[in-house]
């Protein structure tokens, strides 16, 4: 997805992240003491415990009375603190909140003062794509574990064609679309995603979606490779028709309509997921609003508030243009609703924000993203597990992370309050550790 004109008003963001060097991770084993720790996978919190970080990895867990603190350890006091696994983020075009469009990299290393250990990214230019890969090769300590698609599949003056070659390709016949397929196998992609929508809801007015040769071609090539196939299909029918022809997961939610029995089947066959996308949709039915709850669930200011109040002032009149009446208030009913029938009929849902569209701010709207699911009935235990376990297992990372256990990867989030009472408490960020690496979340204090 390109980046949006709107950027050059958040020019006022720097990282600031402290602690370690991520180059050279700590020798000294990290020491979280007299903290709670929340079970993602029970729901459960146990309190009282140390947990010990020896270089990457948890080496043990348990009661504070009982846990020996290595003499040569760096030692935190976690009283009156929380401890949850590194969340992700699984749709989120890494827009940059400095404005500065020529560094993806940086855009990725920021979300980490979010708590966000974890991003997928369903549409970037290979250029970029190919920038980011190389910069988290080898997952160094500064930057989120990252993984993504390239470039994005659409049909010719389909949803996003005006962005050839810079985030999709538009393969207008079958040998086309396998051998771009291939190409975007030899870039090391992740997964494979198609747009496979036609965008008639909601008032709109229909575009072409991608002829049923075509996606099914797409498909068959990326599992050959051993690729799994996502869709942007927002719409029921066609989300329907992407798992008949052999689809892996679904990048948004229902929006049109309720969903029914026979798309649970589908799903259910497929052993496929749904990402939440809740933030883009409450950004599209008002851009404004959503603008000003983000200000104020941003607690430490990372984003400073001129920034938001630039964007509402400045930016907000040329967004309602653009998508006004995109997404009037029945069509969020249905999807809050759809949502709630997914989690109950035990389908996987991995929460994602796309981050990038129009008032749609990283990081923040990360943390606020589980804010919504829990509004649209999801409880806080299931939308931890979904931004954090869940996410794992779809991404085919849960034997190391995913989880807070002895033998994982320590992508760890210290919060100054209980998630599982109050998930407006994943905004009260203390530090964040990626692979070992301890960081404080720091603040921004400019007006």
């Amino acid at each position: 997805m390109p980046k949006p004109t709107f950027l050059t008003l958040l020019a006022t963001v720097s990282l600031q992240l402290w602690g370690q060097s991520p180059g050279n991770p700590a020798v000294r084993p990290l020491v979280l003491t007299h903290i709670s720790v929340v079970d993602v996978a029970s729901g459960l919190t146990k309190s009282d415990q140390t947990v010990i970080v020896r270089g990457s990895r948890i080496v043990e867990i348990g009661p504070s009375a009982r846990i020996a603190v290595p003499r040569d350890a760096e030692v935190l006091d976690g009283a009156g603190k929380y401890l949850i696994p590194g969340l992700a983020d699984m749709h989120n075009h890494q827009v940059n909140p400095s404005g500065n469009a020529e560094d993806p990299v940086r855009s990725l290393a920021e979300l980490l003062r979010w708590g966000i250990t974890t991003v997928f990214s369903p549409a970037l230019s290979m250029e970029d794509y190919t920038r980011v890969k190389q910069a988290t090769k080898g997952e160094p300590a500064n930057l989120p574990r990252f993984y993504g698609v390239g470039h994005a599949f659409t049909a010719p003056r389909g949803h996003m064609f005006r962005f050839e070659h810079h985030g999709v390709e538009i393969p207008v016949t079958v040998d086309v679309a396998r051998a771009q397929v291939r190409a975007l196998k030899s870039a090391s992609v992740d997964a494979v995603k198609v747009i496979f929508d036609d965008l008639h809801y909601a008032g709109r007015p229909a575009v072409p979606a991608m002829q049923p040769e075509i996606l099914a071609a797409i498909i068959d090539e990326a599992h050959r490779n051993g690729l799994k196939v996502y869709a942007h299909a927002a719409r029921l029918i066609y989300a329907k028709d992407f798992l008949r022809a052999g689809g892996d997961g679904l990048v948004h939610s229902i929006i049109d309509e309720p969903v029914d029995d026979e798309l649970l089947s589908l799903m259910k066959q497929r052993k496929s997921f749904c990402m939440t996308t809740l933030s883009l949709y409450e950004s599209f039915h008002d851009v404004s609003g959503f603008v000003t709850r983000e200000a104020e669930f941003d607690l430490r200011r990372l984003i400073p508030k001129s920034v938001y109040e630039a964007f509402r002032i400045q930016a907000v009149e040329q967004a309602k243009t653009r998508f006004r009446d995109a997404l009037p208030e029945e069509n969020l009913k249905i999807t809050r609703a759809n949502l709630k029938r997914l989690v109950d009929s035990g389908i996987p849902v991995v929460t994602g924000t796309d981050t990038g569209v129009p008032g749609v701010f990283p990081g923040v709207a990360s943390q606020l993203e589980l804010v919504l699911c829990v509004e649209a009935g999801m409880a806080p235990a299931e939308v931890l597990r979904a931004s954090t376990l869940t996410a794992q297992r779809v991404l085919g990372r849960d034997k190391d992370l995913g989880e807070i256990m002895v033998g994982k990867l320590a992508d760890l989030v210290v919060l100054e309050g209980n998630p599982l009472s109050d998930i407006h408490n994943i905004a009260r960020v203390n530090l964040v550790v990626k692979g070992g690496v301890l960081y404080h979340a720091g603040s921004h204090t400019a007006p």
